[in-house]
């Protein structure tokens, strides 16, 4: 599983989760879209990309309904950006996002929407990436996989 200790091109690469993600909708027999900006080739320029545009979700999919989809693995806590957050909440008003969670400790998924992540938020730990910097501040919450229901 990635990490953000290694570099960025190394992180990339790991789709464990987004593999688990399509192999769980074609079982479930939901069509799909690539949305978000995935192996970009900004490297170290991505921070000139307004944020709103990185954050873009990572799926559409389209169910009785569509929806946004953004994925994140991780062994047994999520950890999301509090920078992030404000983004999904646009992207949410544009259209229902969703989180798709895998963890590899578990060997399982999880699904909860936007509004269920909001609403934990506020009960979690918060925490900081040794490796913020002007462009991007790294507090996150973390999300224990026990909570995530």
């Amino acid at each position: 599983m990635a990490n953000y200790k290694q570099p960025f091109k190394e992180r990339v690469k790991d789709t464990t989760s987004e593999d688990k993600f399509e192999e769980n909708c074609r079982e479930n027999g939901l069509k799909f879209y690539k949305y978000g900006i995935d192996n970009h080739p900004f490297g170290k320029e991505l921070h000139k990309v307004y944020r709103f545009v990185r954050n873009t979700p990572d799926y559409i999919v389209m169910g009785s309904f569509a929806y946004f989809v953004e994925v994140k693995g991780c062994r047994d806590i999520v950890k999301i950006k509090e920078q992030d957050l404000h983004h999904y909440k646009e992207w949410n008003n544009k259209m229902p996002l969703y989180f798709y969670f895998y963890s590899t400790t578990f060997n399982e998924s999880k699904v909860l929407s936007y509004n269920n992540i909001s609403r934990l938020i506020p009960s979690c730990e918060a925490d900081c990436y040794p490796d913020a910097t002007k462009y991007d501040n790294k507090m996150y919450y973390k999300i224990r996989w026990r909570d995530l229901c």
